[in-house]
């Protein structure tokens, strides 16, 4: 770490994304010269009247919707109005005139709604524009340059002025999603919401256990977690998340149950629908529903079963409806005709030589 700190050569960097935003970076000098070299295109346009921000109990301020957004819809694009290493390497400036003097270069609407954001850390132990930093930024990912010794770390921290408004929850509803070509963070909707809900995302990971997650939450933000996870404190809960987080020890890959007749029909299918069912009882879809719905789809593929197969595909179609994913038309095209799925019928192929086999004379 100390070689890392006498390698770094921070700047300030101003940068502009069309013609609306405008943000402050403080990187290393080489970071600097990737971002000016390829400066950042403006994010894709969005609706922008999907959510209100406002109170949210005793959490403070909230994004909640203004109306009902399906599996995968699109609540936010929000680039980033302040950036900063993540790992710090200062060595003469204290970190509290360092977020002062990083604040303060913004023009003062910015300023005062940055110095306007939560600060949970204790008011004695930084100044209130490191807590706020400490409180809001995300971790993104940077080009950092590939060569030379001690190279600066591409994990940086940034702070978004609307997403900085989205509370936490042990099951979220939304996942947001960095994409470091357009400098933008993208929050999407991982279940149905409902009009006038409240808009929640995980600060921590949401598969370990009850006490792990709160001790966590109360180590880094200052709060005792209360949500509807958390409240019911229901020990099952985090055997779900355990088996969960542990999801695919001892499974076979997928080509080797379609050769190997010797395996169940079911073992792959059976163990997916659990996760599944785990998922949306925990209310973890953040974890994602896409894999185990391929699998079983490839799976019914895979037996020839083509009512099933279409069933799966159409879930799995309904999975990436909102993304305009290149492969939605490959989906597609499976739906349309079955039998353009590269993997149709191997396992029915594997069991019918098997039975073949059995039935020859020796």
């Amino acid at each position: 770490m100390a070689g890392h700190v006498r390698s770094r050569r921070y700047v300030l960097h101003d940068f502009a994304i069309g013609t609306r935003h405008r943000g402050v970076a403080f990187v290393d000098s080489g970071v600097r010269d990737i971002l000016r070299a390829h400066p950042p295109a403006p994010a894709p346009y969005y609706p922008t009247d999907t959510f209100v921000i406002r109170r949210a109990g005793d959490k403070g301020l909230g994004m909640f919707t203004t109306s009902a957004l399906r599996v995968g819809a699109i609540a936010l694009i929000e680039h980033p109005t302040v950036i900063a290493p993540f790992v710090l390497g200062l060595t003469d400036t204290p970190a509290c005139d360092f977020y002062d003097d990083l604040f303060g270069s913004l023009p003062m609407r910015q300023y005062e709604m940055l110095m306007g954001l939560a600060n949970c850390m204790p008011r004695t132990s930084v100044g209130h524009a490191e807590g706020v930093m400490a409180t809001n930024a995300l971790a993104i990912e940077l080009d950092v340059p590939a060569t030379g010794s001690n190279q600066e770390l591409s994990t940086h921290r940034a702070i978004f002025m609307q997403a900085s408004r989205i509370n936490h929850s042990c099951s979220p509803n939304a996942k947001w999603e960095w994409d470091r070509k357009t400098l933008s963070l993208t929050l999407r909707a991982v279940r149905p919401i409902r009009a006038g809900e409240e808009i929640t995302i995980n600060y921590v990971d949401p598969a370990v256990p009850r006490a792990e997650r709160r001790a966590s939450l109360r180590t880094t933000y200052h709060f005792d977690c209360n949500c509807a996870a958390c409240a019911r404190g229901d020990p099952r809960s985090d055997i779900a998340r355990t088996e969960l987080r542990a999801f695919g020890s001892g499974l076979p890959a997928f080509d080797v149950w379609c050769r190997d007749a010797r395996m169940p029909d079911m073992v792959l299918i059976r163990a997916h629908e659990r996760a599944l069912a785990l998922i949306e009882t925990e209310g973890l879809e953040v974890l994602g529903c896409r894999e185990h719905i391929d699998v079983i789809t490839m799976c019914y593929g895979a037996l020839a079963d083509e009512n099933m197969f279409r069933y799966w595909a159409n879930e799995s179609r309904e999975e990436r409806a909102q993304d305009n994913m290149g492969d939605l038309k490959v989906v597609q095209t499976w739906i349309s005709n079955p039998r353009a799925l590269p993997v149709w019928g191997w396992r029915r192929d594997t069991i019918q030589a098997r039975r073949r086999s059995s039935r020859s004379p020796k």
